[in-house]
């Protein structure tokens, strides 16, 4: 009787982890169409970015941009047909990836990520250091106490709080862009932090880049940063660092506002488990 053999299942190719490490110091790792970070912690990527300020040379090849892409994040932009949220993301100097799934599939994939990146622990770091060295800031907050508690502790940061809007009006969105860039300009900001959530943050950036005129100066630091702004300034609660090492962080959201983040985790989100399987795929080819 002859033996018979079953085929192990198919295993993604070894890949070339692209570790690329530019001028700024940091490592990156190219998965989901994005370069993410790769660094041991939030404190490290903070001396980085502080060590950044003026130094944009007006690179076509990238944006002087933090965003933190979590798993809602990366759903969104797969759902979406490829525009500015798109770019901006992909061509984003600083993307970090916000979100222990993110890195455990990172992993999972080849792609090792060392750790999670939180957007709302680099603004902890990152803000004291704004106030301490006085750098010029403009806040573009999601409320007035916001940007009163904020403004408190810095003595070179201005603010402006936009009306609600939605993130698909055009017309808004360039409304916002006619007071926010002589805002920015004006006060010679070196470092714009927008709070207002995904995807009018992202939106909204965008084509504040789009209409940034060619002066030769470099452009200021943006950093895409939702609710960080919120827990900075004692007006929202983080979950225990516990929750945050063994990735609950979204649980203890979760557990706060079920009604509004029930479809969000547990419908839209399990689309994630697609994005993965095409990107091993893709890998695998």
């Amino acid at each position: 009787m002859r033996a018979t053999h079953t085929a192990a299942p198919r295993r993604a190719r070894p890949v070339a982890v692209d570790r690329t490490s530019v001028a700024d110091g940091l490592q990156r790792v190219d998965v989901f169409g994005l370069r993410f970070v790769d660094a041991p912690d939030e404190a490290h990527v903070t001396r980085q970015l502080l060590g950044s300020l003026g130094s944009d040379d007006g690179a076509e090849t990238s944006l002087p941009v933090v965003v933190t892409p979590n798993v809602h994040h990366l759903v969104s932009l797969d759902r979406q047909p490829p525009g500015a949220e798109h770019e901006l993301c992909r061509r984003a100097r600083f993307v970090l990836p916000d979100g222990q799934p993110v890195v455990l599939a990172g992993r999972l994939l080849g792609r090792g990520i060392t750790a999670r990146l939180a957007g709302s622990t680099l603004f902890g770091h990152l803000w004291p250091e704004l106030c301490r060295e006085a750098i010029p800031t403009l806040l573009i907050s999601p409320s007035e106490l916001v940007a009163e508690r904020l403004l408190a502790a810095h003595p070179k940061a201005w603010a402006y709080t936009p009306p609600f809007f939605d993130a698909d009006d055009d017309a808004v969105l360039d409304h916002l862009v006619d007071i926010c860039l002589p805002l920015a300009q004006d006060g010679a900001a070196e470092v714009v932090v927008v709070g207002l959530g995904n995807p009018k943050q992202e939106r909204l950036v965008a084509r504040l880049l789009d209409r940034w005129p060619e002066t030769g100066t470099p452009r200021p630091l943006f950093l895409c940063l939702g609710a960080s702004l919120e827990f900075e300034a004692g007006l929202r609660r983080r979950a225990p660092r516990w929750m945050q090492r063994v990735g609950l962080e979204w649980f203890f959201r979760f557990a706060q506002e079920p009604r509004r983040l029930f479809r969000r985790y547990f419908v839209e989100d399990v689309r994630f488990v697609g994005i993965v399987w095409r990107e091993w795929r893709r890998l695998a080819t």
